[in-house]
């Protein structure tokens, strides 16, 4: 998971604040548990 993160965060460049980053990094955890979520059910 914190690959992804840094991964993304290296894309976006810098944050204008502190709220778009958690924005982000919620954003990216919310995805990898839907993904876990889904290959739980298989």
């Amino acid at each position: 998971m914190n690959s992804e993160i840094k991964r993304r965060t290296r894309v976006v460049g810098i944050a204008p604040n502190d709220a778009s980053a958690l924005r982000l990094i919620t954003g990216v955890c919310v995805e990898i548990r839907d993904k876990w979520l889904v290959a739980e059910r298989r």
